[in-house]
Order: C-alpha cells, then structure tokens, then sequence
C-alpha cells in the first residue's frame, strides 16, 4: 500500500497508514487542523484516481479504517484539500 499525494492540505497535515491490529486491514491517519475540508481519494494506476471518502477534520489525528481483499489489485491513495474535487 502507498500512500502519498502532491497537494498539501495544510502545513503540517499528513496522510499516514499502520496495520488494523486483529483483521489483517489497515487504518489511514489524517492529521489536519480543525474544520479543514479534506477528501480521501484511491487509485489502481495512479491515473485514475476516484473519490473514497470525504470529510470536515477535528483537531487531531483522523483514522480511516481499510479493510483490503488480497486478490484484489494494489490500492493508492491521497489526500486532497476538498476544494480540489
């Protein structure tokens, strides 16, 4: 899994992952300032990029669980001020 993007959301924000401890999935962190509109977007290519979650951040860290299928195609994904969309 790879994680990234090339806008910046905010100084400071950051798009990271760890292991779901218990179902083999995997949890997306997003740390941002409060009230910072923010979509989750993922991609099979990194062409094609479509939208995976949208949401208005609280102080602090922001966990986005990911259940993955291991027959299924790697995933990518990026965070996006939501304003980009």
């Amino acid at each position: 899994m790879l994680v990234g993007g090339s806008q910046e959301i905010r100084a400071g924000s950051r798009l990271t992952w760890k292991p779901q401890p218990g179902n083999g999935g995997w949890v997306l962190q997003l740390k941002t300032g409060a009230g910072v509109a923010c979509q989750i977007e993922t991609s099979e290519d990194l062409m094609h990029w479509s939208l995976f979650a949208s949401f208005t951040n609280v102080p602090g860290t922001l966990e986005i669980p990911i259940t993955m299928d291991p027959a299924a195609p790697q995933r990518y994904f990026r965070a996006m001020p939501a304003s980009l969309r």
